[in-house]
């Protein structure tokens, strides 16, 4: 086994799939994995250790569709009057390598130019299970926190991207602060219209303004 299939074996069974078999095709490794329901799909990353952000976009597809075909649940207890529901076994065949989309080429990223692989998988597991970035008041003082766990020095761009490749939201205490005035404003106009009221022309012109 290849490091390159090792990594891509790794990976699927890291997010909860069972792998099949793993084989190699032109310049792309592939990986035929079946989730918790039965449900079979194929994967598959270039030969180059270097293609960090295709590693991670596949690594995403594969969460996707681990909660898209999570276990069956029991069925639930029915009167005997009831109709029995039956559900029928999903097909287990494993899907030809020629039918598996192929990620889509994208730009060298902030973070395959700073990190290594695997500290990028290190610094996307940190922000999806370790300390998150909601504990900290700016992008600036998370990126000062991850830079000291990791020992190396971490772009707030990087950890950015992290956070898109994760689904980690970006928390309310990092956006731009509203002027106080305008917020205000635009609640008093929304109330007066939604009580019927016709405002004057001067808080016409003031909520142009701030509009």
């Amino acid at each position: 086994m290849t490091n390159r299939t090792r990594d891509l074996v790794q990976m699927a069974k890291a997010v909860g799939l069972d792998v099949i078999k793993h084989y190699q095709k032109d310049s792309r490794i592939f990986v035929d994995t079946r989730a918790a329901n039965g449900v079979t799909r194929a994967f598959n990353i270039t030969k180059s250790p270097n293609d960090i952000r295709g590693d991670v976009n596949e690594r995403a597809r594969m969460k996707r569709f681990v909660n898209e075909n999570p276990a069956p649940t029991a069925p639930t207890p029915e009167t005997p009057k009831r109709k029995t529901l039956t559900v029928k076994k999903a097909d287990s065949t494993p899907i030809s390598p020629d039918a598996a989309p192929a990620p889509a080429a994208a730009p060298v990223s902030t973070a395959a130019q700073e990190l290594t692989q695997k500290e990028f998988y290190r610094l996307c597991s940190f922000v999806e299970q370790g300390e998150g970035p909601a504990q900290y008041s700016s992008l600036e003082a998370y990126a000062m926190r991850v830079s000291g766990v990791m020992g190396q020095t971490v772009s707030e761009d990087a950890i950015r991207e992290a956070m898109d490749v994760t689904g980690t939201a970006t928390p309310d205490r990092w956006l731009p602060t509203l002027d106080p005035s305008a917020v205000l404003i635009k609640e008093m106009h929304a109330l007066i219209e939604s009580l019927g009221h016709k405002p004057s022309a001067d808080f016409k012109r003031l909520f142009a303004s701030v509009a």
